[in-house]
């Protein structure tokens, strides 16, 4: 167990690192989640290429980084005279906003140290292959009728598959998904910031995010939902850090991050924000949001009788996109459709969704 803390050694010295770089302790965080990953891969793929992935090497190649890590920190920044670590200024929060978050962390992180993985796509693939890499000390593919084992993104195994060899054993692959989550939730809530949203509105961009009901579910199992998640969150984040100021003149002016409506969507029939108009930005908000809630309620909640109501919201949406997008040459209905079928095998439901092309916003979700 104290030898699986050797990869934790390393992140904690970059976010040290980070932290003395004069980032705040979000950005601080997501740097050092990146660098983190990459050195992971690095790593990972060295080894693999000499059939050396085994306890005995992760752990030296581990150790050797935070030493090195270490080194770079206490000569760059200890030696410069320079504060290593500033806590900052602790500011209060709302406990309304806070509490949720700290429970659903707490709860979710107890699951995830404490069941073992057990769900179906863990046992089908995410471990699957976890174990085949263990056993052939590399990551090179191997003779298997579950393809996905071979051509699925490797990163979220290959951090498991670190934990597993260094712990001898799946206790800590949950670990990946929930640090992850943690993550994502750190990300969000400083894109908020970003955006220029205040302490109560960053708090609260954190809360959804982690109310999110798959979330919950895939925060302790070995899925890779919440790292991916992750990854998308720095993007998002860096982008933002880089181009903000673009993309608000372009709020300002045209109403979208985006620019003038023509020029990214086809949307040219719908008037720019501030002409007396609604915004494409909302409007397209407003459909994402009436399809999800379709969709989120459609399947699962079946039993408790909300099938009506998601079908009402449903034909509701397609009312208000064909209204509202009269002039579109093809029926956005007709060229995508999600189809969910209820838990007993019978009721197909179908529920329509807007094609990516024909809203911008779906680029992003």
């Amino acid at each position: 167990m104290i030898s699986a803390l050797s990869p934790c050694i390393s992140f904690v010295v970059l976010l040290l690192i980070s932290r003395a770089s004069n980032l705040s302790w979000r950005e601080s965080i997501l740097a050092a989640a990146v660098i983190w990953g990459l050195l992971l891969t690095i790593i990972t793929e060295a080894l693999s290429a000499f059939e050396a992935l085994s306890y005995s090497t992760v752990l030296a190649a581990w150790l050797l980084s935070g030493a090195a890590l270490a080194v770079l920190y206490l000569w760059y920044f200890m030696d410069k005279g320079l504060v290593p670590v500033s806590v900052g200024p602790v500011a209060s929060a709302p406990l309304l906003l806070v509490l949720p978050i700290g429970f659903i962390v707490s709860l979710t992180g107890l699951i995830a140290f404490v069941a073992p993985p057990n769900n179906w796509d863990s046992m089908t693939y995410h471990l699957g292959r976890v174990v085949h890499w263990v056993q052939n000390h590399s990551v090179q593919h191997y003779p298997t009728n579950i393809q996905r084992q071979l051509f699925m993104p490797p990163w979220a195994e290959f951090a498991v598959t670190h934990f597993y060899v260094l712990n001898g054993g799946d206790r800590l692959s949950n670990g990946v998904q929930w640090f992850c989550m943690l993550g994502s939730l750190t990300g969000v809530s400083l894109i908020a910031k970003q955006l220029g949203g205040s302490k109560e509105s960053q708090l609260l961009a954190a809360l959804i995010a982690a109310c999110v009901p798959m979330g919950i579910l895939q925060a302790s199992s070995t899925q890779t939902d919440y790292v991916l998640t992750l990854w998308l969150v720095c993007f998002a984040h860096y982008v933002i850090a880089m181009n903000c100021p673009h993309y608000l003149r372009n709020i300002d002016t045209f109403g979208s991050p985006l620019g003038p409506p023509g020029n990214t969507s086809g949307l040219t029939n719908i008037p720019v924000a501030g002409h007396g108009e609604m915004s494409p930005l909302f409007l397209e908000f407003a459909s994402n949001l009436m399809k999800n809630t379709a969709s989120e309620l459609a399947t699962p909640f079946y039993y408790l009788g909300v099938r009506h109501l998601t079908q009402r919201i449903y034909s509701t949406h397609i009312r208000c996109v064909r209204c509202l997008t009269p002039r579109m040459k093809h029926d956005p209905y007709l060229e995508a459709k999600v189809f969910f079928r209820c838990p007993d095998g019978s009721n197909t439901f179908e529920a329509g969704r807007i094609c990516s092309h024909n809203i911008p916003m779906l680029r992003f979700c």
